[in-house]
């Protein structure tokens, strides 16, 4: 059976049951081990890189506001919003099983009728209701 995320990068297909996994393959296999301000300087230079042909405008915690539209932008503030923001660029294609709730949590899944959801479609809408329904942690 496949796992519950399956990344396709470059033409090749990784499968993951875990955010960790995904973060470890699309950040850092380190990244957890690393203090916050090792952190930021990560995902700020893995974001430089994957802006380059798209001219997307990066923005930390320190630039977001309430207010702010986040089209064409990749948001720094934690490994989740870096990971939506890569998805919106479609660098990578994420999907996700219908029965995961790991990226695709807040989306309701009663319509879906296919076994995995092709998180890029709704990046945008997670990463909005991330940042401005529930709030978010700076820190």
């Amino acid at each position: 059976m496949l796992k519950k995320i399956i990344i396709i990068e470059n033409g090749k297909q990784y499968q993951y049951d875990t955010e960790s996994e995904v973060v470890k393959k699309l950040i850092s296999e380190q990244y957890y081990e690393l203090c916050e301000k090792d952190r930021q300087q990560i995902l700020k230079k893995k974001a430089i890189a994957n802006s380059l042909n798209n001219n997307m405008e990066i923005l930390d915690s320190a630039q977001i506001e309430k207010s702010a539209k986040i089209d064409n932008k990749f948001i720094l503030l934690n490994e989740r919003t870096y990971i939506l923001s890569l998805l919106t660029a479609n660098n990578i294609i994420l999907l996700e099983r219908v029965d995961s709730n790991i990226f695709t949590n807040s989306l309701d899944k009663s319509k879906f009728t296919k076994k995995y959801i092709v998180v890029n479609k709704f990046a945008k809408q997670i990463l909005k209701q991330l940042l401005f329904c529930k709030g978010y942690d700076s820190k």
